[in-house]
This record gives structure tokens, sequence and C-alpha cells, in this order.
């Protein structure tokens, strides 16, 4: 949601994204500019406009908040110089807890493979999509349907590894 990123990435996102450009700054012609306070990381920002647009359960995936062990703040890596990489992936926590006032009444569900964040309860994702029968079809060397790998901030313990 920062304007650096939308200043690298935003001819190549207008071009091949179908989808609404959204964005806490102002940038371009195709993206519209949220108003309001979204939460200072874009983990949080992505709950907030959900909820603002009317979700009534959200599934959380990738919210580790905190580096992995070996110091990887991405599952894709770094990005590049005068973009941002998570400097301020302490102060996610205590942001996620300032939002969470305005988030009530959605029932939200924690499916991260690792997370530090508590405020909300965890699951796993199949549990959460009422799914139980991916996890059996995987060990029966089915092929199961493909799981998203999304995320908001780093790269914790596994949340962010393929497969």
């Amino acid at each position: 949601m920062d304007y650096p990123w939308w200043r690298k990435h935003y001819a190549e996102a207008r071009d091949t994204f179908s989808g609404r450009l959204l964005t806490v700054a102002t940038f371009g012609k195709r993206t519209e500019r949220l108003m309001g306070d979204y939460g200072r990381n874009s983990g949080v920002g992505a709950l907030l406009v959900a909820a603002g647009w009317g979700a009534k359960r959200i599934i959380m995936l990738g919210y580790d908040c905190e580096y992995a062990p070996d110091g990887r703040r991405h599952w894709h890596g770094d990005h590049p110089a005068g973009l941002g990489n998570c400097v301020s992936i302490g102060k996610f926590p205590a942001q996620f807890a300032q939002a969470a006032p305005e988030l009530v009444g959605v029932d939200i569900i924690n499916a991260s493979r690792h997370s530090i964040l508590t405020l909300w309860p965890r699951m796993q994702l199949e549990q959460a999509l009422g799914n139980q029968s991916v996890r059996t079809q995987k060990r029966q060397g089915v092929r199961a349907a493909a799981r998203p790998v999304a995320g908001s901030a780093g790269a914790g313990a596994g949340v962010h590894q393929h497969g």
C-alpha cells in the first residue's frame, strides 16, 4: 500500500491486473485511494478493507508477523533497494491489536501455518474451509486442490513455503 511500491510497480499492475488497485497514496489513474487509517501494515489493511466492504468471515493466511529463523522477511526474497522489507515487523502485533476493535463482529480465523498473533482463533486451513478431505487425499497420493500461498509480512517458520 505504500508509494514507493506503486512507483516501481504501477505500470505492470495497471497493464496486467484487472481488479481494483487500492492504495493509501494517490498514484495513477487506475488506483483507488483508501481513506482512513488502514493499520500501518498491509496485513492489517487487508483485514480492514475486507471488513469495511462487508466481509463476515476472514481466513488469514501467511500472517506469521516475524522473520524466519534464517532472517528472511518474505517467501519471495527481499524487495529491491528503495522498497520496504518489514523493518517495522516488531510493531505488527500491536498494530493488529489496535485494529481489533474495528473488526468486532467479523469471524476471523488465523489459518497461518505459523503465527505469533494471538488475537483470533488458530485453525488449519482445511478445517477453516470445512474441507477435511484435502489432507486425506494428499496422504493417499491423490493430488489435492491447490492451496493459496499468501501473506502479508514476513517469511515465518514455514508460512510462506510453497507446497
